[in-house]
């Protein structure tokens, strides 16, 4: 969303930018931290007899459920915001204008060739930022990680059912702080601050390089 506005204030200026749209990004924002952390906390309140009584064997399929979910609901949302652009681009690249209502099945195969870059990029850094998040901040359970699971899935759902745009990572994350805090784990405040300091820093540093690169490209 930075990248895609600093591009568009390089191009045409900062009338370019919707503060109408800009509104929503900030209510997914405000929905993704502050949402999901009271979301996971109340869903493992809830829970906590329910799954204290199922074995761990169980849970371990529960869990298979619940990362399926996660990746169905990853794509509904940030593989939308993919797409979107891509299809966007397509209709400049053949000299039409772009129409207000697009059917998505029309364009199954950007929609496909988001799915395979999405999958090959979480599958080259994704187990260092699962590490990051998974292991360094808090240290869960199965039932616990299955309450995170459950957290982010129904968070990534109410999002992506009334259109606002949030950012899975942000979510995930206040998940397991949630999830943590509702059962009185260790939350490591180190961890937590480097997070949110890589959140702050990608809007400004995306939004201006986004703008340099295309200046820079307008160039040649």
């Amino acid at each position: 969303m930075h990248g895609l506005t600093g591009s568009a204030i390089a191009i045409y200026g900062i009338s370019a930018v919707n503060l109408a749209e800009w509104m929503n990004v900030g209510i997914g924002l405000l929905w993704s931290i502050l949402g999901t952390f009271i979301l996971a906390y109340i869903i493992t309140k809830l829970l906590k007899k329910f799954l204290n009584k199922i074995q761990d064997k169980i849970i371990s399929k529960f869990q298979i459920v619940g990362m399926c979910a996660m990746s169905f609901m990853h794509g509904a949302q940030d593989g939308q915001k993919f797409i979107g652009i891509l299809i966007i681009y397509n209709y400049i690249l053949k000299g039409l204008s772009v129409p207000d209502f697009i059917i998505p099945m029309e364009h199954i195969y950007t929609i496909l060739f988001t799915a395979a870059v999405m999958f090959i990029g979480v599958s080259i850094g994704g187990e260092k930022i699962v590490q990051n998040i998974g292991s360094n901040m808090t240290n869960l359970n199965k039932k616990q990680a299955l309450c995170s699971d459950i957290s982010t899935s129904a968070t990534l759902l109410i999002a992506s059912l009334n259109g606002i745009p949030v950012s899975t990572t942000h979510v995930k994350t206040m998940s397991i702080i949630g999830v943590g805090k509702s059962e009185k784990n260790a939350v490591s405040k180190k961890s937590v601050i480097q997070i949110i300091k890589a959140w702050v820093l990608t809007f400004p540093v995306c939004l201006v390089l986004s703008y340099v690169l295309a200046k820079a490209f307008m160039n040649f």
